[in-house]
């Protein structure tokens, strides 16, 4: 009934049916007795709709993939927290649980994410990260880096605001977003180039 309602077999574990059957407990320890079960209940388990024997490893598998899918389109590992891939998968909150959880991870899980171009552990890095892609396609987009400060991106970035903002911090700015900004022909005087 479960794997019919919700399409899979991720049963959080403290799940209880309304009849009261603790049907997450009971399931883990179906998955970690997998070997000693009798080949009936294997196939029959196998036979339901998205069951899966490690559901953590399949999460894992469809949030590193979706990552690489998106790091390849955009030079980065780093989606905005709200960020929803095309299949509908919510990236942004996938990756923010990584960042979140980091201590639990597998050494090859965390080689597996630093090892993608422009990934970050710092959650503050990475907003920039997609900030100054956006502003880096406006410019391609366009060409030219002068935005109108009501623009907002195709994804739903509030590209003029940010743009006004960063003018407005501009002694506040790092040196090295700073020679990444220009690198794009910022316009850091408002007025110059009308933003």
């Amino acid at each position: 009934r479960f794997a019919k309602r919700y399409g899979h077999s991720k049963v959080p574990q403290r799940h209880v049916t309304s009849s009261g059957f603790k049907l997450g407990y009971w399931l883990s320890n179906i998955r970690v007795k997998r070997k000693s079960l009798p080949v009936e209940i294997i196939e029959d388990l196998q036979k339901i709709d998205g069951w899966s024997w490690s559901p953590r490893g399949d999460s894992w598998s469809r949030g590193i993939d979706s990552l690489i899918k998106f790091s390849g389109q955009f030079g980065h590992a780093a989606p905005s927290t709200n960020f929803i891939d095309k299949d509908g998968y919510k990236l942004g909150a996938w990756v923010a649980e990584c960042r979140n959880t980091k201590k639990s991870l597998s050494q090859d899980r965390i080689t597996s994410l630093e090892d993608l171009p422009g990934w970050v552990w710092s959650a503050m890095e990475a907003k920039w990260l997609n900030d100054i892609s956006e502003f880096e396609a406006y410019v391609k987009k366009f060409n030219t880096p002068k935005v109108l400060q009501s623009y907002v991106s195709p994804a739903g970035f509030k590209l003029g605001q940010w743009c006004k903002g960063i003018q407005r911090r501009e002694d506040k700015i790092t040196p090295d977003r700073k020679k990444t900004l220009d690198s794009l022909g910022f316009i850091w005087n408002a007025t110059k180039g009308k933003t």
